[in-house]
């Protein structure tokens, strides 16, 4: 009895060192520092850039303190049906980044460094899943940061041309985000009444296009399929726990 336990516990050990291994891999694998172009991205043979650009809050996460955002560097549960449209994202060459507004921190709930690492937090979770984010950046002040201004992203765009050489393709590049259709203020293309909290993504993706000639909006809903099974939004971490107590498998 006691060699069997004793096995079981050598066994335990062993999985245990596996399991942290893998985990100290990818923590160290994932891009940790703001406005910094991961090394993971693959330079295009032709030189042109297209971007996925990602929200974080309601597209990526949800806080399950019930804060709007992160609240605490672990504060983050990432939203379901996200792995497979990312990949492919990566596979087609993309330039996959966050660009998250974190007026938090401008209010003083929250501090800089809680944001960042929060959003690496984030991205390590993704990383897990198979899902590569080579690139990110917050808006924690009312400038031009702060989407739906451009800032953030003409940013990745002069790094993208500095660092690496490249000019960015527009046309082809996304801006995915829950903010799209404002409630109470805006109409969907469809002319139903909106009902997201903001419009500040959709407007985003809207004034790089009018800058540079390109970036299409896509809601997190279609892109990554929830409103198959009736969801328009994950506003926050209760919808989330109702979504995966009856579609467990996602």
């Amino acid at each position: 009895m006691k060699e069997t336990s004793y096995f079981y516990s050598i066994i335990l050990i062993i999985v245990f060192g596996l399991i942290s291994s893998l985990l100290y891999s990818d923590q160290n694998s994932v891009v940790t520092a703001r406005r910094i172009i991961s090394e993971k991205f693959k330079i295009p043979a032709e030189k042109s850039v297209k971007i996925a650009f990602f929200d974080a809050d309601s597209t990526l996460r949800v806080a399950p303190s019930g804060k709007p955002s992160a609240n605490s560097p672990d504060d983050v549960a990432i939203l379901p049906m996200l792995a497979g449209p990312m990949r492919k994202l990566e596979q087609e060459g993309y330039l996959i980044a966050i660009v998250s507004n974190q007026a938090g921190v401008m209010y003083g709930h929250i501090t800089l460094e809680i944001a960042r690492q929060a959003l690496v937090k984030t991205i390590n979770d993704l990383a897990l899943k198979g899902v590569t984010i080579h690139y990110f950046d917050f808006a924690e002040n009312e400038d031009s940061d702060r989407k739906p201004e451009t800032g953030m992203g003409d940013r990745l765009a002069g790094l993208v041309k500095e660092k690496l050489g490249c000019a960015i393709d527009w046309k082809n590049s996304i801006m995915v985000g829950d903010s799209g259709w404002k409630k109470g203020k805006d109409l969907e293309p469809d002319g139903t009444p909106g009902d997201d909290f903001s419009n500040t993504d959709r407007l985003f993706a809207e004034n790089l296009n009018k800058k540079y000639g390109g970036v299409k909006f896509i809601h997190p809903r279609d892109f990554f399929g929830w409103i198959k099974l009736g969801i328009k939004n994950f506003k926050d971490f209760p919808s989330l726990k109702e979504f995966l107590e009856t579609h467990p498998e996602k």
